[in-house]
This record gives C-alpha cells, sequence and structure tokens, in this order.
C-alpha cells in the first residue's frame, strides 16, 4: 500500500478531456518547488470539508492586545509546554472538550470558556462485553455483532433524541449534574439553547472530562466576553469570573472548504465545486466519475465511507459490463430539485460556511443521508440510472 501513496503531494488541479474520458491531476510536490501531473478515470475525494491551511478566524474581542500565546487547535505547536501554566480554552465543541482534560493534567489550571453549552454525554472507554464474548465466539462473529450492535445503538438514541427532544435533554442533563462536582452548578454551563442533535453532541470516554472539573485544575465560565486584555479574559457582566491566563486557546470551529480548494473545470471550463449537489451524498453532480467521500454528522464518519465506496464499486462494475467510460450524476430533463442542506445542523462554523460546501437536494437521489440503514441499502440495491447519465 506504501509503494501506491504519493506523500508531500498536494491537489491543485483536475481537468476531464470528454475525448480521452480521463481526468488530469496536477499536484505540486514537496514545498512546490516540483510539479507532477497523473491521468485517472475515477477521482475520489477524500478531502473532508474544511481548510488545512487556514483556520476559521475567531471573532473575539481584543484579542490582538493579548500578551501571552494565542494557539488554534488545527496548528497546534509541537513545543508548546502547558506545564504550570494558567490557559483559557475558547469554545463548546468537540475539540475543546476534547483538549480540556488531556492538558488538565499539566496545567496549574484551565479554564472552558463557552458563550453557550454543549450536549455532553459520558460513554465507556472498553467494552466488557466484548472481552466476555470473545471466550466463546469466533473472533469475526463478535465483531461483526459489536458493528451491527454500535450502529444500531447510535441509529437508536439519534432517533430518540430527535424525536422526544425533552425527554433526552432531561436525561442528559441528569447524567452530567451526577458527575460534576458540587462546585459547579448545572445551569447554566450546561444548559443549551437548542434541542439534542441539532448541533453535534460531544461524547467524552469514561467521562474524562467531568474528571477534570473534579481534579480541582479545571474550571468553566459560560457567557460571552467583553473583551481579551494584555493578560486575561473579562467576561460580560461577570467580573467576578475574570481571568488571569498565560496561553489561549482558540477552539472556535473550521473554515469550510470543498475538495481542498482544488481548482476544477471539464475541458478547460471551470466548475466551483461547492455549486454542485451531491447523488445518494457521493456521486459529484455534473462530474463524470467523480466521488466524494462524506461522513455523518450524528454517527461514525466511516458509516458513510461505507456507503460511498458501495456506489462507486457498484458503478465501476455497470461501467465494465456495459462498456462505459464515465458515469455523471446529472438532473435529467423536466426534473426540478431545489437546494438544500448537507448537514441538517446549525453549529456557528457550518452556518458561515454554508455557501462553500456540497449541497444536498430536496428529493432522492439528491437528498442529505437519511440514516445508515436506509443510505446503506440505497446504495447497494438502489437503481444506478436514477439521474445517472453514463457514456
Amino acid at each position: 500500500m506504501e509503494k501506491r501513496t504519493h506523500f508531500k503531494h498536494k491537489l491543485m488541479s483536475m481537468d476531464w478531456s470528454s475525448s480521452e474520458q480521463m481526468w488530469t491531476l496536477s499536484f505540486s510536490v514537496g514545498d512546490g518547488e516540483k510539479e507532477k501531473s497523473v491521468k485517472s478515470r475515477w477521482v475520489v475525494l477524500g478531502t473532508g470539508y474544511y481548510d488545512y491551511d487556514k483556520a476559521l478566524p475567531a471573532e473575539i474581542p481584543g484579542l490582538d492586545s493579548f500578551k501571552g500565546q494565542v494557539v488554534h487547535p488545527q496548528f497546534w505547536p509541537k513545543d508548546l509546554d502547558v506545564t504550570g501554566k494558567k490557559v483559557a480554552i475558547i469554545g463548546s465543541g468537540a475539540t475543546a472538550i476534547s483538549i480540556f482534560p488531556v492538558i488538565a493534567k499539566d496545567v496549574e489550571k484551565v479554564t472552558l470558556v463557552q458563550r453557550s453549552p454543549s450536549y455532553i454525554k459520558t460513554i465507556p472507554n472498553h467494552d466488557s462485553t466484548a472481552e466476555w464474548l470473545k471466550r466463546f465466539l469466533p473472533l469475526s462473529w463478535v465483531v461483526g455483532f459489536l458493528r451491527l450492535q454500535y450502529i444500531l445503538m447510535g441509529y437508536l438514541f439519534v432517533t430518540f433524541c430527535q424525536n422526544f427532544p425533552q425527554k433526552a435533554r432531561n436525561a442528559i442533563r441528569a447524567e452530567a449534574k451526577e458527575q460534576l462536582p458540587e462546585r459547579i452548578d448545572i445551569d447554566p454551563h450546561f444548559d443549551p439553547r437548542y434541542g439534542p442533535w441539532s448541533q453535534r453532541m460531544c461524547l467524552v470516554p469514561d467521562g474524562d472530562f467531568y474528571q477534570a472539573l473534579k481534579s480541582g485544575k479545571a474550571d468553566i465560565v459560560t457567557g460571552h466576553i467583553e473583551t481579551v486584555t494584555q493578560s486575561g479574559i473579562k467576561i460580560k457582566d461577570q467580573p467576578e469570573n475574570a481571568l488571569d491566563v498565560d496561553i489561549i486557546v482558540t477552539a472556535t470551529g473550521l473554515k469550510v472548504m470543498t475538495g481542498g480548494g482544488t481548482k476544477t473545470s471539464i475541458d478547460g471550463k471551470p466548475v466551483r465545486l461547492a455549486d454542485k449537489m451531491l447523488w445518494r451524498t457521493s456521486m459529484v453532480q455534473d462530474l463524470p466519475n467523480v466521488l466524494n467521500v462524506f461522513g455523518y454528522a450524528n454517527a461514525s464518519w466511516t458509516l458513510g465511507a461505507d456507503t460511498a465506496a458501495k456506489v462507486m464499486t457498484r458503478l465501476m462494475g455497470y461501467q465494465k459490463k456495459h462498456g462505459y467510460t464515465s458515469a455523471t450524476a446529472t438532473v435529467t430533463e423536466g426534473n426540478v430539485v431545489k437546494e438544500a442542506k448537507l448537514f441538517d445542523m446549525d453549529s456557528t462554523y457550518l452556518l458561515r460556511g454554508r455557501g462553500e460546501m456540497f449541497k444536498a437536494g430536496d428529493r432522492y437521489p439528491w437528498k442529505a443521508r437519511q440514516g445508515y440503514p436506509l443510505d446503506y441499502a440505497r446504495s447497494a440495491y438502489g437503481s444506478l440510472n436514477d439521474n445517472m447519465v453514463f457514456a
């Protein structure tokens, strides 16, 4: 596999030739001192949906006046030493919640500064059921059983949250209250202003987030930042919560980008990827043989990769059987498909980057993901000719 992997290659552009029925991909190699081109029948975009070179600008008043060190998690310095330091993490998403318990072990104090809370749910980091099953069943059976269990449990949990939001909210808050130290109140720090799964939920292994709060070296502040000073942070209408810090971590989200910023064209005519919809959340509209790997916002990302791979391999098999060289997802003549959101979530960074992301449609096969069981069934057994043109 390593022999077929080209490291330090950045895709700069790709152009489809209708006469050749091939893509020509141009790469920048190393530090950009060298260029390279490759021809390919198929292109799979496994680029995610954010900018790897630029972070989302943090809109924090007074941040430029801070005399300490400002760190964005996307570009974490290898030599950053938080030992004995006072650290503030600004944000309430998965990145902030993940960093918080890790650095709490070494700092003098770490404070999570959040404008609004997220749902935080504890999950076990070790599955005792798996160990018990391994004693009696073949490993392949155990793996298959656990995979099915995790898929169904996750799907049922999300479905419960979306259909009974108040009951789910109460259950998650009750679980959080049990794990909090007495000095920290459930409100306002764990009182999200949205329903469960309107934004991504933070899952913490073995409750490490709550263990950090119990250590005495970690704290949480909820409110709007009035300003960042030369040596700390002032919270609006909360003078008692003014923070004196050495390091500020801005875990405020990601800058959305489609296809890694690759310039795309067909027969030399430019195409803007972010203007295109995804067929079965996989094939890129109007681009021959281009598949985008896109996962789930409320389940494992790799499940989305499973369905995308199933779509691609079926299309490849169909092409080979019938002698075709290209498959292009196209809104067929006479059909009207309205654009819809690819992620049905209202996280700030997604709202800010909505115009830079692939689109979904308001009807199948252009609709966004419906849930892994249904998506897999459609990917494995659905028609390949619905809004698909072969040539």
